[in-house]
């Protein structure tokens, strides 16, 4: 071969490295945004199979926050009569509907108003306490400002089930915009609302918190 030819053949196989090399380096994938902090659930594919379909939803007989160590039983009461026994207690009211506990020592749940308690509720699961600065009443555990932590849990007991709910955000309410309030009023399927009247340094205020809570699990009771 004449050096001619041979420099020739050197560019050629140089330039053909080259477009090798380039085209290696373009077919490289191009560099990913690093996995986020938080993504989104995805569904399970243990062994176990799809969850179960929820249980049916029931009236609550007792209400309990595991971490205060407090129970309480629940009795079911319409708006109306919830307002009766408002009216009594408060003189000159007038309402006609109320969220009000008629019994300082066991918790309400509004019959016709909301839902019934589950994992499977179409509505908001409305729940009424007590507190007193003068008695000693079984919700005054509740009412004090940092009694009750995000993260605190609510079982509901049922006549059949036993829904643990996880208490996600808390809000102070005055007692007069209970039914009116369009946080209040608002449909969230799956959850639970109780309020319980705000203590200010042992004292009573116009306003109550409202516990809300979302259904995390649930179980027949006896299993």
């Amino acid at each position: 071969m004449s050096p001619v030819a041979r420099v020739a053949a050197a560019v050629l196989a140089i330039v053909s490295l080259g477009l090798v090399l380039a085209g290696r380096w373009h077919s490289q994938p191009a560099p990913i945004d690093p996995v986020p902090d938080v993504v989104a659930p995805v569904a399970s594919t243990s062994p176990a199979g799809p969850p179960r379909p929820a249980l049916a939803p029931d009236v609550p007989e007792r209400i309990a926050i595991p971490e205060l160590d407090f129970a309480l039983g629940t009795v079911a009461e319409s708006l109306g009569a919830m307002a009766v026994a408002y009216n009594e207690t408060h003189p000159g009211a007038n309402v006609t509907r109320a969220i009000y506990a008629s019994d300082f020592h066991r918790a309400s749940w509004p019959s016709n108003y909301g839902a019934k308690a589950g994992m499977g509720s179409t509505n908001t699961t409305y729940l009424t306490c007590h507190s007193s600065s003068i008695r000693k009443l079984p919700c005054n555990a509740l009412a004090a400002r940092g009694a009750v932590k995000l993260g605190y849990h609510l079982v509901i007991t049922t006549r059949t089930t036993e829904v643990t709910y996880v208490i996600e955000r808390l809000s102070l309410v005055k007692k007069t915009d209970f039914v009116n309030s369009d946080e209040m009023r608002r449909k969230r399927p799956g959850w639970a609302v109780l309020t319980v009247c705000l203590l200010q340094d042992g004292r009573r205020t116009e306003y109550s918190w409202a516990v809300f809570a979302r259904a995390v699990q649930e179980k027949r009771r006896g299993h």
